[in-house]
Formats: C-alpha cells, structure tokens, sequence
C-alpha cells in the first residue's frame, strides 16, 4: 500500500494477523490473515 494510505495498516494489526510487513520506497508490502469483513474495510480505505 502507498505511504499515503497507511492509515489502514492499524486496522490489519489489530483486526488480523501480519504474517509479513515490508517497507520500501513507494509504499508497504503487507501479507496478512484477516477475517474477510476487516479485508473489505481495509479495501475501502485504500480506495479512498
């Protein structure tokens, strides 16, 4: 996800479980257990 749109990262933390976490230049690369009505939360926030 872009830096700009980290701010539906908590919401993997605390909802789900972060298997993998990766930050580099254009953004964070995410691998994540979520229940899916978190996933479609997360989702909305990144379309924001």
């Amino acid at each position: 996800m872009p830096y700009h749109k980290s701010r539906a990262l908590p919401i993997l933390h605390e909802k789900g479980r972060v298997l993998r976490e990766e930050h580099g230049q254009e953004g964070i690369t995410v691998e994540a257990e979520i229940e899916l009505v978190w996933a479609r939360r997360v989702e909305a926030k990144l379309a924001e």
